[in-house]
């Protein structure tokens, strides 16, 4: 019963190797049917990246000190070192790849019918089977992944200024309007508008992504200019200004947020919004049967999303342990507020009791002082004394 039970497993996993197997083959036979196409869709890196794409119009472009597991062989391009990739790397976030690339696209080192990017492991849904680009090119001008709209009254530059320096949107449209003029009107129109095209994940002609680079870079450049900004230390110095620990990186990607922006911006101007191809984006490994892996892949991807889990949970039980014994500190602090409140209370009640004994002492023996002055009198004139002492003790004139 066991060796039939592990026989079929055997023939299960086989089969499931031969389908994904067949699904690549399937996959890279479609691209070698479309090389008439001509594209190269550019993945950004980060500094460790597992690379699972195996469709060869993926490119990787990375640091010199990437650390890369490119199990398909794709070709990987290294930034140069005295680049503004290099020394605006964190500040840029994945525009100082894109800024490589559109150097050797100008250039003519590079060159592609379609150019693309899928930046930190975002991806369009159609990962490794790329649809044909002539096809939807006909129909449309510019491929994204689809809009992200703003809700509860927000539009774009709230948005901004909810979560980044607010100061910079409105300096980035300064900018547009200084060197840019005929985007000005489009600008302003984007700022006010409902949604954003997120994460610069986008497919265009070669023409439509230098002049779409050449806008970016410009209006960033003149934005770097104005602020002092040349190197990653630049902008980390001014972020130290405001803000601590990771929210100084966090907000130090300056440029890599405003990006997103100027996007929209030149999205909204250059392209009529009827000819934009929204496809859903995924990011990392959401969904492996999208995937087409291996068992082992699969495995690993699991064991991975496992241990981030378990990491994830770690770190949200310490997040959870310090919110508590802020919450139990704040408790104490506000009883010992109100034990010392109290102890004042009963020290000013205990005062008050003691000075009107005092004071009942103190009548007491100025009362026995007048009395006895009129030992040898009459029993009638002492009390009539006592009676002028009860109703006004501190008024007493004898003859």
């Amino acid at each position: 019963m066991n060796s039939k039970r592990i026989l079929f497993l055997l023939l299960l996993t086989s089969i499931k190797e031969i389908k994904s197997n067949i699904l690549k083959n399937n996959s890279l036979t479609n691209f070698n049917n479309q090389r008439e196409n001509d594209i190269n869709i550019f993945i950004v890196t980060h500094k460790d990246f597992k690379n699972y794409r195996y469709n060869p119009a993926y490119k990787i472009i990375a640091m010199d000190h990437s650390k890369l597991h490119n199990k398909y062989n794709l070709e990987v391009i290294y930034c140069d070192k005295n680049n503004k990739s290099k020394d605006m790397d964190l500040a840029y976030g994945e525009m100082s790849k894109l800024y490589y690339i559109y150097n050797l696209y100008k250039t003519g080192k590079m060159s592609s019918k379609y150019i693309g990017l899928n930046p930190y492991r975002r991806y369009f849904s159609f990962l490794d089977d790329i649809p044909n680009m002539d096809n939807i090119f006909k129909e449309y001008d510019l491929i994204t992944a689809d809009l992200h709209y703003f809700g509860g009254g927000f539009d774009l530059r709230r948005n901004y200024c909810y979560y980044h320096l607010c100061w910079a949107i409105d300096e980035i449209i300064e900018v547009i309007k200084d060197i840019k003029p005929d985007y000005y009107k489009d600008a302003i129109e984007a700022l006010n508008s409902k949604f954003l095209y997120i994460a610069n994940l986008f497919i265009m002609k070669k023409e439509d992504f230098l002049n779409y680079c050449e806008f970016m870079f410009d209006v960033l450049s003149e934005f770097d200019r104005r602020h002092n900004f040349h190197n990653n230390g630049d902008v980390l110095n001014y972020t130290k200004k405001y803000f601590s620990g990771n929210a100084i990186y966090h907000h130090g990607r300056i440029q890599g947020y405003l990006s997103e922006r100027i996007s929209t911006i030149f999205y909204h101007k250059y392209f009529n919004f009827s000819k934009i191809k929204h496809f859903p984006m995924v990011t990392g490994i959401t969904n492996l049967t999208n995937y087409n892996l291996s068992k082992e892949e699969t495995k690993e991807i699991k064991k991975e999303k496992k241990e981030k889990e378990s990491y994830g949970r770690k770190k949200s039980y310490k997040i959870k342990k310090v919110k508590k014994e802020k919450k139990e500190k704040k408790v104490i602090k506000e009883i010992n507020i109100i034990k010392i409140m109290k102890i004042v209370l009963i020290i000013i009640i205990i005062t008050i009791i003691l000075f009107m004994i005092i004071k009942l002492f103190c009548y007491e023996i100025r009362k026995r002082k007048e009395i006895s002055k009129f030992k040898n009198k009459d029993v009638s004139v002492k009390r009539h004394v006592i009676r002028i002492l009860d109703q006004k003790p501190q008024y007493i004139y004898l003859s």
